[in-house]
């Protein structure tokens, strides 16, 4: 469908969604099928969880609909002995699964919540769903989940683990924020910040593209970690650049002892970053009982940092963007980043 937005007028659709945004307690004017400033305030306060632009795009209004489905449908508000259909809502909303009313009207959108949830945790039981639900995530990994639309709400099972960086900013919020900016599905689960914080923005079990070879295969049964890192530098005089502009200081550089797909210096991987990694890798690695081939953990032929048929093909283990596509250049082979991946 195309857009609804500010300017149209007297459609079902602008009934149905000032209807919803009104009960939502976002609209506050009349349900007239007018589709004004009020309207447009309304879906940008509701879009604060989804792609922000006042207009009513695709994604927007099967959330909107889904929302009042749970409402025509609702279940009983206490669903068992030790949560309420309402707190249950709560937990799923901070988990990432849910972004409707906190109303404890348990419908199809709640039950669709409960059970993404259980099949990205792999839990059958009721007892074993409230226990999970109550659980914190990895230790050192704050939930900050983009905004739905950015990414597939469809779970999957996870077979491989693969290393990015960003050749981009250190931090992982703007990180974060540039990829709610662009509505192009393109997202890692994790971001490593270079202070070593974690960001999970991308809810267990669901994925977005960042394999960049277009196969949905691949990229929804890969977690992607992100590390926050320049990438390849040009050394210009004393200083030293990315293709994007950001300069790093030489202390902050590391040269490679050969040269690498045409590159000598990189920006350092920080030992609070690889550190955070290690945590991650170990805690993912137990989870999802994930098995790798530590001979491929170095920096020549047929190693992590090249390109490898087992990965393509699908093969579980960990690797590196390097591993699917020729020309990319993350990670790059840090000898701590080796030496970590061989500890594991």
């Amino acid at each position: 469908m195309g857009p609804i937005k500010e300017g149209d007028a007297h459609t079902k659709r602008v009934f149905k969604i000032q209807q919803i945004l009104k009960r939502l307690g976002h609209y506050h004017g009349t349900v007239d099928g007018l589709y004004g400033p009020l309207t447009t305030a309304a879906v940008r306060t509701f879009q604060e969880v989804q792609f922000v632009t006042g207009q009513v795009d695709a994604h927007t209004f099967e959330a909107l609909l889904q929302i009042r489905q749970e409402w025509e449908h609702p279940q009983s508000t206490t669903l068992d002995h030790s949560l309420t259909a309402e707190q249950k809502q709560i937990f799923l909303q901070e988990k990432g699964y849910y972004y409707g009313a906190i109303d404890g009207e348990y419908g199809p959108f709640s039950q669709k919540a409960e059970e993404d949830f259980c099949k990205a945790h792999r839990i059958e039981s009721q007892k074993a769903f409230i226990e999970k639900l109550q659980q914190p995530d990895y230790p050192g990994v704050t939930p900050a989940f983009l905004r739905v639309g950015q990414y597939f709400q469809t779970v999957s099972a996870k077979k491989q683990i693969v290393i990015h960086h960003t050749a981009g900013s250190g931090s992982a919020w703007n990180t974060k924020q540039w990829w709610d900016m662009h509505p192009a599905q393109v997202a890692t689960d994790f971001i490593i910040d270079a202070d070593g914080s974690i960001l999970r923005v991308i809810p267990k079990g669901y994925w977005a593209w960042h394999l960049g070879v277009g196969r949905m295969d691949l990229d929804s049964r890969a977690i992607g970690i992100e590390l926050c890192n320049y990438g390849f530098l040009v050394k210009a005089g004393n200083t030293y650049h990315n293709d994007y502009g950001g300069i790093v200081p030489p202390e902050r550089v590391y040269t490679l002892k050969e040269q690498w797909k045409g590159h000598w210096y990189f920006e350092k991987y920080t030992p609070q970053q690889l550190q955070s990694l290690y945590g991650l890798l170990k805690c993912l690695v137990e989870e999802y009982g994930i098995n790798f081939d530590k001979n491929t953990f170095h920096d020549g032929k047929s190693g992590v940092f090249d390109w490898s048929r087992d990965a393509m093909n699908g093969r579980e283990g960990i690797y590196t963007h390097n591993s699917y596509l020729l020309y990319k250049t993350d990670a790059y082979p840090h000898h701590e980043l080796i030496d970590l991946l061989q500890a594991l």
